[in-house]
């Protein structure tokens, strides 16, 4: 099956649970939910593309996802996502184009989704309203994440030839990037200090 991820912040949405289905006033749901959680850049939104079959297939792709994401974090944190099918959007528009991550098989994962109206931002609100109901949701608590990371640091899929364009310390540290504590400049002791 093919879907859709994108990062979410569960608390922005309100009162979920409460809402019916086929009766959604779109015009209530909280302001920050569509100015945090559905924020576009040139009238488009950035989706990560996964495929699955079973469980364990979806958490490995979400997984991917979260690293991908990461690199690209100041900080590490815990990780929610929401995610929905391709029919889901099927009104809207995708274009590929290339993740932020140094991880090249998985910078072509990205797509963007254009959301050129306010009609348009309603209709995926509503898409994530059902996944949210439906528990198309995943949680990655700042543990996992940095599991995650010290993987594929361990298996070489971040390295420092391919960190141009990483911006988390946590990573820059890790690969011997930054060699000193952003916070107190002292040598490397203090990792925590970063993440």
């Amino acid at each position: 099956m093919v879907y859709f991820v994108r990062k979410y912040s569960r608390a922005k949405w309100g009162d979920i649970d409460s809402l019916e289905e086929y009766n959604i006033d779109l015009d209530s749901i909280p302001s920050d939910a569509y100015t945090s959680c559905l924020r576009t850049n040139n009238n488009k939104l950035s989706i990560w593309k996964i495929s699955w079959d079973d469980n364990d297939e979806l958490n490995k792709e979400l997984e991917e996802i979260v690293l991908a994401m990461v690199t690209s974090f100041d900080t590490i944190g815990s990780v929610d996502f929401v995610y929905f099918s391709e029919e889901d959007i099927s009104e809207l528009k995708k274009e590929e184009s290339r993740g932020d991550t140094p991880i090249e098989h998985l910078a072509k994962k990205h797509e963007d989704l254009e959301v050129p109206t306010i009609k348009d931002l309603k209709k995926l609100a509503k898409v994530y309203i059902n996944s949210i109901k439906n528990k198309q949701t995943k949680t990655f608590n700042k543990n996992k994440v940095l599991k995650i990371v010290d993987n594929a640091i361990n298996k070489k899929l971040l390295t420092k030839e391919n960190s141009i364009s990483i911006r988390n310390n946590y990573i820059k540290i890790k690969l011997g990037i930054i060699t000193c504590c952003i916070k107190c400049r002292s040598e490397i002791n203090c990792i925590n200090n970063v993440i």
